[in-house]
């Protein structure tokens, strides 16, 4: 699939907004105008994730999944585990053998 050269002006104003470039206060219905609900989504999605967390969801679902004790561990809160793991400053390298 060949790809255009030309960006659309919300592209634009979506990558100003996750670099920082152009702050949520400027002109807010400018944005809600440019911006369609796909590209707003994206931009919420992208604002608000942490990546730690991801990567600590997707390791205790590979560990979950592994485990001869799926049915004891399926209904393991995330939230808790994760809460946990952050209090006892566990590395993020080490997580599967924690959960292990």
């Amino acid at each position: 699939m060949k790809r255009s050269n030309t960006t659309r002006a919300g592209d634009s104003k979506l990558i100003n907004l996750l670099t920082g470039s152009y702050s949520e206060q400027d002109d807010e219905s400018t944005l809600s105008t440019t911006l369609t609900n796909k590209e707003r989504l994206e931009y919420e999605y992208l604002r608000k994730r942490d990546p730690m967390r991801e990567f600590f969801t997707l390791t205790l679902k590979s560990v979950k999944l592994s485990s001869p004790h799926m049915s004891l561990i399926a209904e393991v809160k995330e939230e808790a585990l994760y809460e946990k793991a952050c209090q006892d400053k566990v590395p993020f390298f080490q997580w599967s053998k924690w959960l292990d």
